[in-house]
């Protein structure tokens, strides 16, 4: 069985204020995005890495505890972040483009829908239109011939209403 290598960090005084972030960003130097994401999976394992403290020891870890757990952090742990954060970043990018894609489906589909709609409702729309044209020309002489007072709206009116006297002006 092989030993697993420590990370060596430099001396105490060269150490930057969050060596954590750098260690990330070193080992991703050529991908920025890829050291940002190893960062929060880092700090997700050391959210996990303290929740499960608490549970176990009934207590907040302490400040030296807590830095004897980034002191334990091996080279592998770190290359485990940068496999975590590399999986995020593929599911991140593929949901991205799989909603991106749908929503442009979407809009296209409901352009050319409403493209064929108007094409085949040109049709229903010109009977439409018809339709009230008509009822608006009856509708006419029917006033006009109240108006007038030839008959004509006496007539019509006891076909609609019958049993009611005729309307007379």
């Amino acid at each position: 069985m092989t030993k697993k290598k420590k990370i060596q960090f430099p001396p105490e005084d060269k150490i930057p204020r969050n060596h954590t972030f750098d260690m990330c960003m070193h080992f991703n130097s050529d991908n920025r995005l890829l050291g940002y994401f190893t960062y929060l999976s880092y700090k997700e394992y050391k959210y996990d890495w303290i929740e499960n403290f608490k549970t176990s020891k009934r207590r907040e870890p302490t400040s030296v505890e807590l830095e004897n757990f980034k002191k334990d952090l091996l080279v592998a742990d770190y290359e485990s972040f940068i496999k975590d954060a590399d999986d995020k970043i593929k599911v991140f990018f593929s949901q991205l483009v799989e909603n991106e894609v749908k929503d442009r489906l979407t809009q296209e589909a409901v352009k050319s829908n409403f493209k064929e709609l108007s094409k085949k409702n040109s049709f229903g729309r010109s009977v439409l239109a018809s339709a009230v044209g008509t009822i608006g020309l009856i509708l006419l002489f029917l006033f006009l011939s109240w108006a007038f007072n030839t008959g004509l709206f006496d007539k019509v009116y006891a076909l609609i209403v019958p049993n009611l006297p005729p309307v007379s002006n």
